[in-house]
């Protein structure tokens, strides 16, 4: 299995502009906009390390460096999610583990875990 990046999930009662500006240049957004039950917004770093440890950190030091105002956007966010995405070749095993700092740091930011696995 193989690790592609790292995408982060935002699913609010409204745009979340002031974060998205505090991530401008950063990231690449994947999508945002109205979803049923709120607003979506799902962003992935412009240049990607290679490493999911070196990925998470920087979304972590990106998330950490939010102004007031974007940290306000995410604490009220209906859900947070960190979604880790694979490819792996057909008939492969999907196994992976987390050392248990990452899944604190995870956790201490309030997010969900999520893992997209596509086959090659």
């Amino acid at each position: 299995m193989k690790f592609l990046n790292i995408d982060l999930e935002i699913t609010s009662r409204r745009r979340p502009a002031k974060l998205l500006a505090d991530f401008a240049g950063q990231v690449l957004v994947l999508h945002d906009g109205k979803v049923v039950g709120g607003y979506l917004t799902a962003v992935e770093l412009c240049s990607c390390p290679k490493t999911e440890s070196k990925v998470l950190a920087r979304i972590l030091s990106l998330l950490a460096g939010l102004s007031k105002e974007g940290r306000a956007e995410l604490a009220i966010a209906k859900i947070k999610r960190l979604d880790f995405g694979y490819s792996k070749a057909k008939g492969e095993r999907c196994e992976h583990t987390f050392k248990p700092a990452v899944l604190r740091a995870i956790s201490d930011l309030g997010c969900e875990l999520a893992f997209t696995i596509y086959e090659d």
